[in-house]
């Protein structure tokens, strides 16, 4: 079987929506840079749990980068300053 392809999203829509039984779903539109595009349904519980998901990898991002920052700053080896952050997000 052949790799998955990765793709860079351009951009993504959540949409609210109720089936003919009177049960609540959230439709997902992702779109690649390539035009590409990716539909999919998910029970709002499970958008909410991948939203918080995702809100704390962003603030781990930027958490990661600043201390990148920091490490630059102090003249340390990459692979030392690659160290401490893996060490901190394995802490969190």
């Amino acid at each position: 079987m052949a790799a998955p392809k990765f793709l860079v999203i351009a951009s993504h829509e959540v949409t609210s929506g109720v089936n003919e039984t009177g049960e609540p779903f959230c439709s997902i539109r992702v779109t690649s840079t390539e035009g590409t595009i990716m539909l999919g349904q998910l029970p709002p519980a499970d958008l909410r749990a991948q939203a918080m998901g995702d809100l704390e990898c962003a603030v781990a991002a930027d958490q990661d980068a600043a201390m990148w920052r920091v490490i630059q700053k102090l003249d340390l080896p990459d692979a030392l300053a690659a160290l401490v952050i893996r060490e901190l997000r394995e802490a969190r």
